[in-house]
C-alpha cells in the first residue's frame, strides 16, 4: 500500500462534516450543542438542582447578602425597610426606597 501525504496551507469557507457531532454536559451542569463543522455552537448550561451548597460558597462572594440560617441553609438578609423576603421571592417593600437612598452620583 501507498502513502501519501497531503499538506493544506489555507482552508477557504465552511467545512462540512459528514456526521454531526453532539457534544454534551453532564454531572452539575446539562446542556448540549450539535456541531457540523460550518456552525458555532453554543452550550447553554444548567446547573442541576442541589449542585451548590452553601460550604462551596466563599464568605466574601455577597459579602452580607447571603448567609447560612440555623441548618446551614443558604438565606438572604435583608435590612427590612427597602427589601423584603416574600415566600421564596426577593422584593422592594412597598415605598420602600426613598430619594434618600438613591445616591446622587
Amino acid at each position: 500500500m501507498a502513502k501519501a501525504e497531503l499538506r493544506v496551507e489555507k482552508v477557504y469557507g465552511d467545512i462540512q462534516y459528514d456526521n454531526e457531532r453532539t457534544f454534551s454536559l453532564s454531572g452539575d451542569l446539562s446542556g448540549s450543542a450539535t456541531f457540523s463543522g460550518n456552525n458555532d455552537p453554543t452550550i447553554a448550561a444548567t446547573i442541576q438542582a442541589n449542585a451548590v451548597e452553601a460550604g462551596m460558597i466563599n464568605a466574601d462572594v455577597a459579602g452580607e447578602a447571603l448567609g447560612l440560617d440555623l441548618n446551614g441553609a443558604l438565606e438572604v438578609n435583608v435590612d427590612a425597610s427597602t427589601i423584603e423576603i416574600a415566600s421564596d421571592a426577593l422584593q422592594v417593600k412597598a415605598d420602600g426606597i426613598q430619594s434618600s437612598h438613591i445616591a446622587d452620583d
